[in-house]
């Protein structure tokens, strides 16, 4: 049963399906997966009497050691086989359905996951390695000559005669053949100005004086990371109940959250429907923002990050 909504009456629940019996099946396989008995779990209780009465010895510590590792590898294959049976489960359904989105899809599959095995209302996909490009969104303009050293993302780039240049300009003559460039940059560490000991601006100072116009460099850049060197793994806990999106977009999302009116949303819109849920901290206290977060708030990833707005 996803959180926030009604209880369903056993009935009820029974009856809860995508529509597309090839697609039901796959989810019935996924909660299966999830059910599936493992090891013994540690007992905890035990370890903790026996530390009181001073009976720990090395055998029940490395008995403990073994249950443990046995546990979180059966905990990470449950979530790793049932995330794969959840997306076939999707594309099965977008066969049947293909007017909805592949996002949609994923969506739909989970929803009827958590609603028909409420056991499993927390269940989630894995976020996705790249984002897909937001409708209408032109391509990218090429990176300029005058610019193409700044994507080898120099040590110290803010103190780079070209990107000093790029500083001093009006937000409105900033070159698009220098958007690219400044995405890489976003790779770069910039802890001597955050500590103040160098002066400068960091790249997505830039970045969100351009407003929406670097969108195009912002969805080619996030779509390809064989191109400019991004990190696109998905990382996890040791225990597999939290995956973790890749994060080449935070700091450009951030950015992106200053764009004037909702110039941002598309982007951010993209992002989740990657399961990139972190830059959701970024998001401005507004209208558009807000929608966002209700929207996904049943997202098949987990809801987005709230918005570190909101403690203010």
């Amino acid at each position: 049963m996803a959180l926030g909504r009604r209880i369903r009456p056993a009935g009820e629940i029974a009856r809860v399906s995508t529509g597309v019996v090839a697609a039901d099946l796959l989810i019935q396989r996924a909660a299966a997966a999830l059910d599936a008995p493992g090891p013994p779990e540690v007992a905890l209780d035990d370890l903790g009497r026996a530390m009181n009465a001073g009976r720990v010895t090395l055998e029940m510590l490395d008995d403990i050691g073994r249950k443990g590792s046995a546990v979180v590898d059966h905990t990470l294959a449950l979530a790793e086989a049932a995330d794969g049976t959840l997306r076939h489960a999707a594309q099965a359904l977008l066969a049947e359905r293909p007017g909805l989105s592949p996002y949609e899809t994923r969506r739909a599959v989970v929803r009827v996951l958590r609603e028909r095995h409420p056991r499993h209302a927390r269940a989630v996909l894995k976020p996705e390695p790249v984002m897909a490009a937001p409708a209408g969104v032109p391509p990218c303009p090429a990176v300029g000559p005058r610019y193409r050293h700044l994507m080898e993302r120099p040590g110290r780039y803010w103190a780079d005669q070209v990107y000093e240049a790029l500083v001093l300009m009006a937000p409105g003559d900033l070159p698009e053949a220098a958007m690219l460039a400044l995405c890489t940059l976003t790779q770069m560490s910039t802890q001597e100005l955050a500590r103040g000991d160098d002066y400068g601006q960091p790249a997505t100072t830039l970045i969100a004086r351009y407003g929406a116009r670097f969108m195009p460099a912002a969805v080619e850049y996030l779509a390809h990371p064989e191109r400019y060197g991004w990190d696109a793994r998905i990382g996890k806990n040791v225990l597999g109940t939290r995956w973790f999106a890749p994060s080449a977009g935070n700091p450009i999302l951030a950015a992106a959250a200053e764009w004037p009116g909702a110039a941002a949303a598309p982007l951010f819109r993209a992002a989740f429907e990657a399961g990139w849920n972190q830059p959701g901290t970024s998001l401005p206290d507004n209208d558009w923002a807000r929608a966002l977060l209700a929207e996904f708030a049943d997202s098949p990833y987990g809801p987005p990050a709230q918005p570190l707005s909101l403690g203010r």
